[in-house]
């Protein structure tokens, strides 16, 4: 098989196309295999088609069939760290609701701010399905959490969550004037 694949190997350094998809053929059959027996489902074939984008965009740089199997598995080893990576993040936010609970609001407040804070939340929601990081800012903020606070919760340096909250807050901004019309 390595002496078959060895041939393949050469040939696509030749420039030849049909090798190309044999080789990758090949390494999907292989690590299909091996990412089943770490990720579930379709992450699975997620992992192993990333990963073939890269070596395919490094075929040309590898000479041997081993150097070719040492590289993609290293490859696959992390984008299935990756995986986990993203997954355990996607665990740790604050809010662990799916939905952004109206505020209560105080029968002596103006029929306007009371309204600005419903779209607010409503606002904060609709960004929250998209970016959930944004939700687990916002929603911190608003139950009174300081910056250092967040950086604690979410084990992140203050400039890092000072950049986070820059971006929430433009794409909060597009979602209440494109779609509540508020400036």
């Amino acid at each position: 098989m390595y002496k078959r694949l060895a041939e393949v190997l050469t040939c696509v350094h030749g420039g030849d196309h049909d090798a190309r998809e044999e080789i990758l053929k090949f390494l999907q059959a292989r690590f299909l295999k091996l990412a089943k027996l770490r990720v579930m489902g379709e992450d699975a074939k997620d992992i192993v088609q990333e990963t073939l984008m890269v070596v395919d965009h490094h075929l040309q740089e590898i000479a041997t069939v081993e150097g070719l199997l040492a590289y993609t598995n290293e490859v696959m080893r992390n984008k299935i760290g990756n995986h986990y990576r993203r997954r355990d993040l996607r665990r740790r936010y604050i809010v662990t609701s799916d939905h952004v609970p109206e505020p209560e609001y105080d029968m002596t407040e103006e029929l306007e701010t009371a309204e600005l804070y419903r779209l607010m939340h409503k606002a904060i929601d609709e960004l929250g399905e998209v970016r959930p990081r944004c939700r687990e800012l916002f929603l911190g903020l608003i139950n009174g959490l300081s910056i250092s606070d967040l950086c604690e919760r979410l084990q992140m340096p203050r400039s890092k969550v000072d950049e986070w909250l820059f971006r929430c807050r433009q794409a909060l901004r597009r979602i209440l004037q494109k779609r509540h019309w508020i400036q």
